[in-house]
């Protein structure tokens, strides 16, 4: 059988008040007491708690994933079929990554050179 961790003489009380805190199916697992210990070693009292609370909570199985909106979103009818949806989508990103690059060219277009018709040339 596996030791219990060496907990130190000043961590003591706190670890013990954590220990029953925790359910009790993890009590006397080895690797939450060791997991315990480290957060109580490392942040405190307060980062352990909220490794228990974190155990505590039960997972959740069912969540809804949130669509992203968009500003043409706003007047697209609703009826569109998700497929159509996401390749708008990649197609407003595309745009917009392409505005990025040309932004850099547009600060080139303010220096201007004059086309080969407009220079003055001594004939």
């Amino acid at each position: 059988m596996a030791e219990k961790p060496n907990v130190p003489d000043a961590l003591s009380p706190a670890y013990h008040q954590m220990l029953n805190l925790a359910p009790d199916v993890v009590r006397s697992d080895l690797e939450f007491q060791t997991t315990l210990l480290m957060y109580l070693k490392l942040g405190g009292p307060r980062l352990a708690r909220h490794y228990i609370q974190t155990l505590n909570q039960p997972f959740m199985e069912d969540f809804g994933l949130v669509k992203r909106r968009t500003d043409d979103s706003d007047d697209s009818d609703d009826s569109e079929e998700s497929g159509e949806a996401e390749e708008s989508g990649e197609a407003e990103e595309a745009e917009e990554a392409e505005e990025a690059e040309n932004e850099g060219d547009d600060a080139d277009a303010d220096t201007v050179e004059p086309a080969a018709d407009e220079t003055d040339t001594d004939s």
